[in-house]
């Protein structure tokens, strides 16, 4: 199960659509709001919390990551850095989503 986050608004599996993600991120800009996006991730070996922006820190897991899961963090620190934006959070849910086949 994959789920999005974007502030407050949250989307899991098939009710995630790139179109939800670009108005989310749109109407956060367009309200001058900070902008927090936490993809969860659970399926296949894989359980992870990947948090991108403005988020609250909290304390981290508990335990350290498998193979599958340092693959994605990997990928997910390559984009940690990128403005948010609705390609990018796009981009990195079809990376997801493969992942969890």
């Amino acid at each position: 199960m994959i789920t999005i986050r974007i502030n407050q608004a949250s989307e899991s599996n098939s009710g995630i659509k790139p179109q939800w993600i670009s108005e989310q991120i749109q109407n956060r800009r367009k309200d001058g709001a900070s902008i927090c996006v936490i993809f969860e991730v659970k399926c296949s070996g894989i359980d992870i919390r990947l948090p991108l922006g403005q988020c609250p820190q909290g304390n981290g897991g508990g335990r350290k990551p498998n193979k599958r899961e340092l693959q994605l963090i990997d990928e997910f620190e390559k984009i940690k850095g990128k403005e948010i934006n609705p390609g990018l959070i796009i981009s990195f849910w079809q990376h997801l989503k493969k992942a969890c086949k």
